[in-house]
Parts: structure tokens; sequence; C-alpha cells
């Protein structure tokens, strides 16, 4: 229920104190209720209005039955003095509205006699007695004016019509009794109202009467109006001059406004040299709306700043412009002059500048709209009440803090019939679901209601055309309502939006037409141009171009925003780098700002993106997305931890697919693995709101995590891309990784994947005979990749990429397998270090970029966290631990089942139920050809006549065998053998005989074998006792099937060839291995994450595209680590294509480059490990075959001093059988590239020559050192490495002279020795080496000693020249 409010009519006003007798009514009061005036004063009036029944029904005396006019109606009020106002109403109970009335009654009885005897009627002259007071009248004509004044602006008042009937009231009427000065003023406030009306006489007729009571400034002001608007400015001016008030100086503004327009009234001002401040409140709202009318932008905000409170108050008009002024200082200059009258027509994306200031202005637009909407409405002015309520909407649906409440009221509004239809336009722009053909039907009763279309219909109407399903079907809306729209909308406008739904339709022809009209009613050139691009679009022109043109040709807002919107639509990054920046720039609003923030992000322009996104803080606080670009600028830039904080800054709504993205890729990148699975858990809780493609990527996580949820993660991402090939590819592919690939519907996936993959994959359809006729191409790539990794010409992830093999694979992998390796033959090599490296020294107080390679080494030595902690700073390439996700993922063995199968088996085996046969017997030459190796090996040894009273022999092998190379389309010829062939099942069968197996056991395995195999034509029966030979197939069912533990229980001597066994042993070791690998990764993430969560390790900025020299390469550690070439003090690299180089330069300078074997040597050096540490090290990277290991002096004797000496030889312990094992590798293979990396082989030589020596002194046992010494001469037979040359020639040269120099090398005894040990060398060197060099290589010899002779005789003639004695 709407609140009653006081409010009393003139007319009962005067009837209350005309009937009062000056006396309050209380029957035994004598108060009188007006104060005569005096000479010093004007009258009091001390009477107070009481009502008998309460305006309010919780009031004295209230009831709830009275309308607002029965309650302040004359029969209802009684007038009392304040005194007894105050006791009937304090104690209403002791004064009932019936005692009330009694009063009233006959207090107006005994005044109606007095009055008639004094005017013989009260009717007659009721207003005209001396007990009405006219200060009351004056109140009404301040109050009447005032409303008139503050009126006057507001567009729907008709200021004309109120002036004349209010001078009218003031010259004749009821407001005439009252000769004060008021009145005066008033009536000059009438004329100078109607001086600008065709009632130029009325207007003078009033100022007359102004006159009568004396001249006033109000007056003059409004002579000055009437002279001006006879064409007397001059005079006007004049007359206005002589007044000092801001009343007189807006007038003066006024009168020139109307002589000079806006420009000439702006001059004018200047040349006063008066500011905003010298006119009063009228004044500024008049030049306020001129400045904004004349686009006079600064101007308009100068007068803003001007405004008080008692502006706003006195002018409650300026509420409305002063929003407008606050308002467009968050619009872009081109586009202020269409807000300053009405709203844009898309009000969701118009641009608003959203930076600190502006969002300062918007708020504060706000709060004036809201005001000036209040304000006219108290006013009755319902229009512009409307219009600024709708702008103060804006504004909170798109100011981010009030943006809720916001849509909240605009859908309040929708359901309202009275607001509706005017929000139509909001409600589609801002995305509200709207009953279309409701609003169809509204606009329809509206306009016959009205006669025809108004603007709110042609709104509503205009709005709803852009929800019709198709763009002609918008064109066709447009056009069906076009009369009615253009009598509110802008014709060339609303015919430019049909052309433009036309073009977009594919109908350039109707678009031309429809132009051509256009042009016809006088379409501006810059607009025929604009919408001719458009028809060009439709008809095929490049759009992109076009619009780069017009935007080059205009430079106009509009004309950006096109180009921009073509060129996201397109997904042109590097572009939208330029074009949204200048739009930006222009606009300041939040949706340039992130659309500009996502180009640079998807242009991977990541420093640009962090730089523009740090310097708009306002705009980010504002958007969700901004702060999420940000986030992800942080991240690209390597600052994980404050991008990790800025991220749950995020609000909750924002948590999408991009936050989950980057969540999880915050965690893989810092090394926190373990919230992985929290993740997992939470999105697990939410996979029915996921897509396929995210189930999977939550399945591959929860996988690698070794959760339990990734079998459902699985099974849910198939059911949900059962259409979709890469989904059941990549769910089969982890089902297989997991052991499930034996359920039927995993195999089905695979099926499936294979029928819906087309060209592009994933799955790839290839004939047996396709994958023949590629191989011997892709075996020579393999080749080649091979030897360039083993010359050391290209990285080793680069070369495992190409071999489909991970960086781990190459050496964690190999590492690992070389040190369970006892045969030093079949170790690989690991390409870590590069024989052109000198020894160099590490500086600890540097900031050093560690490489992958580099990390894993120290995780195989378990020595990370003593090498991270030694730097003060320690900087890793952005992929590191990515790079270090995906090898744990690859690290694990795809098929674990294959592992449970091996172990199986390996326990059926220690359990004597099977027994492993080398086959190395004399086999059938033709079977040989026509089967594999080990069943033919099982045929001929099942068909062996030795022993033809033992027992029965049977092959057991499933039907058919295709012949080898046939490609599985020749099954090969066994009729000489079928007398010892069986198939599965007849096994199966013979278990089920002995009791072995159960009935659903034997049931499950008539359903496998019928799949797997078909029955042999000539079935023998196996007898009781047989002996079974078992082929891979075989056993690989056996074991799904439960059957292979069966056998012996059955009486049956199992045998499987030794073959098998060595792929099962291999399979476990593997596995084993596996678990190393993981160990290793998982000391890599803990280390890296510890220090990365202390600051300690930074995560390096991520590679952008535009610096990637080789983009299909992708992200990889060591390929980012030589981007840090001068950002780091220094770079730690175990690849040896890097470290070949002692240095490598970037963009800000150069950096050294060091392996881990420098690494070494430095810890050691400053006591963080020692000496025996560092040899241990050492020793464990030869055995895991590390290429060009160095070895000192000093560690070479250390080995030496533990070995024993046994019948003249070296018992070797494990450090010297490494060293031995390591040279052996490296001379074996063809890796060291001579002469690159000869100073490898020449620093390692010297070494042995220098401690050979040293093993000749007198506190060794000369039987020691020789044996010692043919130890060390043996590794460094410089014939060993001959083959490393480039051609035999060369290969000669250095048998004949390298190695003659090498023992040259050794004709220098050892020094500071007795003779005694001298003489022993000599016999040593004589006896171990020159007697067989004599005997095998008589030239070499002849070489060596006519060398040393000269070298003799040189060292004589030396002696004798300087005068020594020999």
């Amino acid at each position: 229920m709407a609140e009653l409010n006081r409010k009393y009519s003139q007319k009962t006003v005067k009837v209350l104190f005309a009937l009062s007798g000056n006396q309050c009514a209380h029957p035994d009061c004598k108060n009188t209720v007006i104060e005569p005036a005096t000479e010093q004063s004007e009258a009091h009036v001390s009477a107070q209005i009481c009502h008998i029944y309460a305006i309010s029904k919780d009031g004295p005396r209230g009831r709830t039955n009275l309308t607002q006019d029965e309650l302040n109606s004359p029969d209802n009020l009684i007038l009392l003095c304040r005194h007894h106002h105050g006791i009937i109403d304090g104690q209403h109970e002791s004064y009932p509205a019936s005692l009330l009335k009694e009063w009233k009654q006959a207090h107006q009885e005994k005044t109606t006699k007095a009055l008639a005897a004094e005017l013989g009627s009260v009717e007659a002259d009721l207003f005209s007695h001396p007990y009405f007071p006219t200060v009351l009248v004056d109140q009404k004509i301040d109050e009447e004016l005032e409303l008139l004044r503050k009126k006057r602006f507001f567009a729907e008042f008709d200021t004309t019509a109120q002036a004349r009937i209010f001078g009218n009231q003031l010259a004749n009427g009821e407001l005439s009794v009252t000769k004060s000065v008021l009145r005066s003023k008033a009536l000059a406030w009438c004329a100078r109202l109607l001086a600008r009306s065709p009632e130029l006489e009325t207007a003078e007729h009033f100022l007359a009467l102004s006159k009568k009571a004396g001249t006033s400034d109000e007056s003059s002001i409004a002579e000055a109006f009437i002279l001006s608007q006879k064409g007397k400015k001059e005079a006007a001016l004049k007359r206005l001059a002589a007044i000092n008030s801001a009343s007189a100086f807006t007038a003066a503004f006024m009168v020139a406004l109307h002589h000079d327009g806006a420009e000439g009234a702006f001059l004018w001002l200047d040349k006063t040299g008066r500011s905003p401040e010298g006119l009063d409140s009228d004044g500024k709202f008049i030049l306020l709306a001129n400045q904004l009318n004349a686009s006079k932008w600064e101007a308009a905000h100068k007068t803003f700043n001007s405004l008080s409170d008692s502006d706003l108050s006195d002018t409650p008009a300026l509420k409305h412009q002063s929003a407008i002024a606050c308002l467009v200082r968050a619009v872009p200059e081109e586009l202020r002059s269409g807000i300053t009258k009405q709203l844009p027509f898309d009000t969701a994306n118009f641009p608003l500048a959203s930076d600190a200031s502006s969002m300062i202005a918007r708020i504060e637009s706000l709060k004036h709209f809201q005001d000036a909407a209040e304000t006219a409405r108290k006013f009755d002015c319902e229009n512009i009440a409307s219009l600024s309520e709708e702008y103060a909407l804006w504004m909170e649906l798109r100011n981010p803090s009030s943006a809720e409440q916001g849509f909240k009221r605009l859908e309040s509004k929708l359901r309202d019939p009275y607001t509706a239809l005017r929000l139509v336009p909001f409600g589609v722009h801002f995305g509200i679901k709207l009953d279309l053909d409701a609003v169809e039907k509204s606009i329809e009763q509206k306009v016959a209601l009205h006669g025809g279309s108004t603007f709110e219909t042609a709104a509503a109407r205009l709005a709803l055309a852009f929800t019709r399903k198709s763009s002609r079907d918008v064109a066709d809306y447009i056009e069906r309502h076009f009369e009615d729209l253009s009598r509110h909308v802008d014709e060339f406008s609303l015919a430019g939006l049909q052309i433009e739904a036309l073009c977009k339709a594919g109908f350039p022809i109707e678009a031309e037409h429809r132009l051509s009209i256009l042009m016809e009613n006088g379409l501006s050139s810059e607009s025929e141009v604009r919408l001719r691009r458009m028809i060009a679009e439709s008809n095929g022109a490049d759009a992109i171009e076009l619009r780069k043109q017009q935007f080059e040709e205009t430079s106009a807002l509009i004309d950006l925003q096109i180009l921009v919107q073509q060129l996201e639509a397109r997904q042109k990054w590097d572009e939208i780098c330029h074009y949204g920046r200048l739009l930006f720039k222009q606009t300041q609003s939040i949706s340039d700002a992130e659309l500009y923030a996502a180009a640079l992000t998807n242009a991977h322009r990541n420093t640009s993106a962090l730089q523009f996104l740090e310097d708009i803080p306002e705009l980010r606080s504002q958007s969700n997305k901004l702060r999420m670009y940000y986030c992800w600028a942080l991240f690209h830039q390597g600052e994980l931890l404050e991008a990790r904080s800025e991220l749950a800054e995020v609000q909750d709504e924002s948590i999408d697919a991009n936050y989950r993205a980057l969540t999880l890729n915050l965690a893989i990148a810092s090394g926190d693995w373990p919230s992985i699975t929290a993740h997992v858990a939470s999105e697990y809780q939410e996979r029915d709101n996921r897509n396929a493609a995210e189930l999977i990527q939550l399945a591959q996580l929860a996988h690698h995590l070794g959760s339990p949820l990734a079998r459902n993660l699985t099974f849910d991402a198939a059911s949900k891309g059962a259409e979709d090939p890469r989904v059941l590819a990549a769910a089969y592919h982890l089902a297989a990784s997991a052991g499930w690939e034996g359920e039927e519907a995993v195999s089905q996936w695979m099926q499936m994947a294979a029928e819906l993959s087309g060209d592009d994959g994933p799955i790839q359809k290839m004939t047996l005979q396709d994958l023949i006729e590629r191989k011997p191409d892709w075996d020579r790539r393999e080749a080649d990749m091979l030897s360039m990794l083993g010359r050391g010409d290209c990285p080793m992830f680069i070369a495992g990429k190409a071999l489909n093999r991970t960086l781990a694979d190459l050496m964690l992998f190999g590492a690992l397998s070389n040190l369970s390796e006892r045969d030093p033959r079949r170790r690989s090599l690991v390409p870590a270090y590069s024989g052109r490296r000198p020894r160099l020294s590490i500086d600890n107080k540097v900031t050093i970029g560690i490489d992958a390679t580099a990390l894993i080494t120290l995780s195989i030595l378990n020595i990370l966290d003593e090498a991270l902690e030694t730097f003060d700073a320690i900087v890793i390439p952005h992929s590191t631990l990515f790079w270090l996700f995906e090898e744990k993922q690859k690290a694990a063995f795809h098929q674990p089942s294959r592992i449970k199968e091996a172990l199986k088996f390996r326990n059926v085996v220690a359990s004597g139920a099977l027994t492993s046969l080398p086959l190395s017997g004399t086999r059938d030459d033709n079977l040989a050809v026509q089967v594999d190796d080990d069943l033919a090996g099982l045929l001929s040894e099942a068909t062996k006549t030795e022993d033809k009273l033992g027992p029965q022999k049977i092959v057991v092998r499933p039907s058919p065998v295709y012949k080898t190379g046939s490609l599985m389309d020749e099954e090969a010829d066994l009729t000489h053998y079928a007398g010892v062939i069986s198939s599965c099942l007849s096994i199966a069968e013979k278990l089920r005989k002995k009791g072995q197996i159960t009935a659903e056991q034997i049931k499950r395995a008539r359903a496998y074998f019928q799949v797997h195999e078909k029955a042999w034509p000539e079935q023998p029966v196996v007898k009781d006792g047989a002996i079974l030979y078992l082929d891979d197939i075989t056993v690989s069912y056996f074991l799904h099937l439960g059957l292979l533990d069966k056998l012996k229980a059955a009486g049956f001597t199992a045998v499987v060839p030794h073959s098998k066994v060595r792929e099962f042993d291999a399979l476990i070791s593997f596995g084993d291995i596996s678990e190393e690998v993981n160990e290793a990764i998982e000391r890599i993430r803990a280390s890296l994450n510890e220090r990365i969560e202390s600051g300690k390790v930074r995560v390096a900025r991520q590679l952008s595209d535009e610096k990637r020299t080789a983009p299909e390469i992708g992200n990889h550690p060591t390929l980012e680590v030589l981007t840090l070439a001068g950002e780091c003090d220094a770079l730690l690299v175990d690849d040896r294509y890097i470290n070949q180089n002692q240095e490598i330069s970037g963009k800000t300078g150069s950096s050294p480059v060091f392996s881990t074997t420098d690494l070494l040597d430095h810890l050691a050096a400053v006591r963080t490990i020692s000496c025996e540490q560092v040899e241990e090290h050492k020793t464990l990277l030869r055995r895991a075959c590390y290429f060009a290991v160095p070895i000192s002096e000093d560690e070479l004797n250390d080995y030496l001093s533990e070995c024993t000496i046994s019948d003249s030889m070296v018992n070797e312990t494990a450090e010297l059988r490494a060293v031995r094992e390591n040279l052996l590798r490296v001379r074996m293979s063809d890796w060291l590239q001579l002469p690159k990396e000869a100073q490898w082989l020449h620093q390692t030589v010297e070494v042995f020559i220098n401690v050979l020596k040293n093993q000749w002194n007198q506190d060794i046992e000369p039987v020691r050192s020789r044996a010692l010494s043919n130890w060390l001469v043996r590794q460094i037979d410089v014939r060993g490495w001959a083959h490393r040359f480039e051609n035999e020639q060369v290969a000669d040269d250095i048998v004949s002279t390298q190695r003659g120099a090498q023992i040259l090398s050794l004709f220098l005894p050892p020094a500071e020795v007795s003779d005694e040990v001298k003489n022993n060398y000599w016999e040593w060197l004589d006896q171990s080496l020159l007697y067989d060099i004599e005997q095998q290589f008589p030239k070499l010899y002849d070489w060596i000693m006519e060398n040393q002779k000269a070298q003799l005789s040189h060292l004589v003639e030396r002696t004798m020249n300087d005068g020594f004695e020999i």
C-alpha cells in the first residue's frame, strides 16, 4: 500500500483559517492562531493543523478505511494552538475523534455567526477575511515559484503554460491577496519565462504588475529578456550588466546564446573573463547542456567540477546532465555525442573505459542518474525519470561490483508490465531469456493503444530483430517493420543494419538495391563506401583487406572495431596484437583489453602480455578474464608462485576449463605433482559436467599418478567420446598400459578408433605389405640418426624425437640398464660428455642454468640436493618439469599385463613345472626357411629318433602357422610333422579329463580357442606322460587361461625354448629398471619442487614461438637452456653436442658451459663431497657407460693402490674394471671423433703413462710394478683407436707414428728414483713392449731405435756445446 502524506490544498488551508476566528478550537483556550504584523515584524502563524483521524493508521485515533484526500480534507482537520495540539495527540485516548468533532462544530458555529454579522456570508469572500494569513499566501507563492523554476528544464514540463497560469493567479487570482515583494518577484519570473514564448504581451503585462510593487533584480532581468526577444540584444545586456549577481550573469549568457548560438555564447563567456563559477545553477545547467551538445568535453568536465550540492538541489535537471558529463569521460571520444541524448543500441557491448579514473566517472554517473530519476519522479516528470533510470541500470549492469544486483533488477523490471517493454533491448543484449512471442504481443498491444508505434515499441522491435535465427531473417524482419521503425530510428542507420544482414546472409544483389535507394535519399559518401565494402565482402572479396583499407582511409573507431571483429573471427592473433592495441588505446574498455590480452597470449608474446596486464591493474581487478590472462602471463614468464597467488584471487564463477588448465599447469611446472591427485579427485566429482576430451586427460593423469579413479575415468571418457577416434585411441592405450586390454569393451575401442579415423589419424590404416615396403626407409632414417648421435652431431633430445625415444630412454634407461649388464659389449653408450672438453673450474658464487640432461646425471648419482645447494641461484628452463612429467608417464611399462605374465611364467619355472631347452641342435633346412627358429627347433627336437621307446613328444602350437615373410598370406607346409603337432584346445581337453581344470575353466578355454586357433587336420592323440614342447604363442595362451601350471600335475613334461625364458627375464628386468627410473624422476621432482617453493630455483620464461628457430621441435629443456646464455653466469649441460662448446652466446652475452664431471670436481674442491665420493660417482658413470668420462692421475693412482696381484696379473677392483670396460666400450664403437675429440684421448693416454711411471718407485715391488704397468699399457694401446681416423692411410700413420711416439714417451724413465728402479723399468719396457714390437713390427722397431739414437746424438751435441761433461 502506498504511503499516505500530509498534503493540504490552498483552499483547505484558507477555509481552516477563515473559520478559526483567529482562535484555537479548544473550548477553554483563548490563544490566537495568528499574531498580527507590527512595524518591526511580519505576521506570525502560531497555529498547528491537527488531524482528527491521524494520517497513519497507527497514529492518534488512526483508521484504516480513509483515503488520503479524506484524511487531508477540512472535515478531518482542526486548527489548534501548539500547546493543545501536543496534549490531544499525546493523550489521544482521552480525546477521541467524536470529542474533537464536537469542538470543531461548536467552534465553527460560533465563528460563522460572528462572520455572518460582519460580512453577511462567509462563502461570499472567504479568502479576503482579515483572519486569513497572508504569510501562508506568500509561502504558497514561494513553493509554486520554486516548483516552476526547478521543473522548467525538464523537457516534458510545459513551462509556458505553467508560467501563464501562475502569473494569472498572482495577477488577479487567489494569490493576488498579498502585496509582498515575493509576489512581485514571482510575477517577474513569469514574465521572464513567457518572454521567449509567443505570449510576449502577457509577459509584459506581468512585468508591469511586478514593477508596481517596486523594481527588483528579477524584474530587471525579466525586462532584459523581453528586450532580447524584441531583438534588442545590446540593450538587454546593458540592463543585465548593471546587476551584479550570478542570476544576471546567467541571464546575460542566455541572451548571448539566444542571439549568437552556442559557439557565440562560449566566445562571449570567454571574453567576459568569467568562469562557470560565476553562473548560478540554472546557468551552469544551460552551459553544461550546450557544451555536451557541442562536444566540448573538456569544457563540460570543467563545468561539472564547478557544481556544488546546492546547484544540484536548486536546478534538479542538472543531475541528469551531470551524470552524462561523468559518463562521457568513460566513453571513447568518437562515440560520446551519441550517448548524450539516448542509450546506445547494444548496451552490453558498447565500449566503456574501465581504468581507475573512468571507473570513478562511471560510479559517479550511476549515483547521479539514480538521483536524477528519483528527483524527476518527485516532480512528476516520468519520461526523464525513466530515461535516467535506464542509464542508471546500464551503469549498474556494466560495473563489475554491481552487475549481479543489476541483473536481478533488470529481471524484476522485465516482469513488470509497466517497465518491461522499454527494457526489452536490455534483456536481449544482456542475455536475459525472454518470451519473444509475449514481447511481440506486448508491442502490438501498445501500438494499438497509442494508435501507432512509439519509441518504446520501436526500440523493442529493433532489439527483437537481432534475435532472429539467421541474418536473412534479421533483414526480412527489419523490412517488414521498416516504416514503423524509421519513425523513431535514423533511416540510414536502419537501412545500414538491413544491408549488413543481407550481406552476411549472402544476398549482395538485394543489398545493392537497398543501397541505391539510400543513395537517392542522400546517404553520405563515407557511409556509402562502408556499405559498398560490406557488399564486396559478400561477393567474395577479402573481408580483412577491405576492412583494413576502410580503417586506413577513415581512422574511424567503428571501422577499427569491425576490422578487429573480423580478425578475431579468423583468429589472426598477430594482427590483433597491432589493431587490438589501437582499439584499446581509444576505448580503454575491459572487453577490448580482454581481446588484446587474448591476442598477445595466443600469439605467444608473453613478455608483452605481462607488461600490458601489469600496466592496467584497475581493469584486472574488474575482470576475471584479465586476471586469468595475467596469471597465464606470469606462468609463461616463470613467475609460478606469483601466478598461483594471483590465481587464488580469481572468483569462483571463473573456475572453468581455462582455470583448471592453469591450475594443472602450475602444479606440473612447479613439481607439485601430489596436488594433482586432489585435482583429479575433485574433477572426478564433476565428471558428469566434463566432456570426453577433459575426461581422457583426467584419466591419463589418474593413471600416471596411480589413482584408483583411472579405470572409471577411462571408461567414462570412452563412453562420452564414442564417436571421437582420438578419445577412443587414447582410452585404449591407457587400458593397455593398465593391463585391461583383454576386456572385450577395450578391444572394441581400438577397432572403433580405426574405423572413425580419417587421413589425419589418429589411427593410420596400413597393410602389412605397406609396412614391409616402408621399413627400409624407416631403417635408413633410424640408422642415419643413430650415426649423427654417435658422431655428436645433434642433441640427444632431437635424436630421441626422430627415433621415437625420449631423453630418459637414451640417458636414464640406458644408464640404469648398463649398470645391470655384465657384458660391456652389450652396453649402450650415453653421449653426455664431449671429447673436446678440457677440465674447467666452476665458481659457486654464480647463477647457473641447469639442463635436463644434467639433472638426470645428478639424479643417477643421487647428489641432486648437494649440487643444487652449492650455487647462489639456479635457473631451469620453463619446460623442465613438463618434460619430466611426460618422462614419468612414458617411463611406466605400457603393458603391465606382460610383466605379470612374465612373473607368472618365472614362478611356474621356479616350481619345476616347466623346463627350458637350448635349441642349438641340427634343424631341417627346409623347415627353417618356413617357420621361425624356435618353432623349427622344437619340431626338430620332437622328431628326434634316438629314444623310440621314450615318452611321446608333442609340439603344442595353434593352427595355422604362416610362412616366414609371407605377410600371413601363405601357410607353412607342416604335413611332415603332423604326428607331433597338437592344438592348444586338445591339451586343455586332456587337462579336463585328468581332473586338473573345472567345467567353467574348460568352457572358457573352448570359447577362447574357438577365436584364437583352428584345429589341426591330423590332430594326434595326446598320451599320458607326453613331453609337451610349447612355443611362445602357446605359452601366452596358457598363461592367459591359467593352464600352464596345470601341466605337471596332469603328468606332462612341459618344455619351452630357452629364448622364451630370456624374453620373460628381460621383461621382468625392464620392469625393475622402470621402477628405478621412476625413483630417479621423483628425486628430480622433489628437489626442484622444494627449491622452487623456497625461491632457490627460478623457472625461466617460456620460449616464445617467434624466438624458436625450429618450432616443429616443440618445447624441450635442452633447447630452452640455450636461451639462458648471457642471462645466467654458467650453464650445466650433459649433452655431448652442446658441451663440446666451452661457451655459448646469447642476446645479452655469453655463458660458459660445464658438465657434471666439472661439477663433481667443484663439489670436492668446496668440500661438499669427499674425493673418495667423487671417485665413487665417476665409477658409477663409467659403469653406466657414459661416453668420454675424464680420469685424473690421482684417481687412477687411488684405484691401482687398492688392487692386488696374483700370478703377475692384476686382480681388478670394481673401479679398475669400470675404467677398463668403459674404455673398451668407447674403443669398440665408432663414437669417438678423431681428430675432433683427440683431446680426451690424449689426456687419457697422458694420465695412464704418467700413472704407469708412478708405479715404479722404491715402495712398490717390481713384480707389482710390472703387472700394473702391463695392465695400464694394454688400456692405451693406440692401435685400438686407429679405426676412428678418416681413412686407412691415416690409420696406418697412427700405427707407425703415434704408437711409436707413445712408446718413445715411455723411454723417459720415472723421475727421482734409484738406478735399480730405473733398470727394472728399462727391463720391463724391453721385455713387455720392445721385444714384441721388434718381432711383429720390425719397421716400427727400427723407427723407434733411429728416433732414440737421433735424440741421444742431439742431447750429446747440446751438452758438448754448452761445455758440460757427459
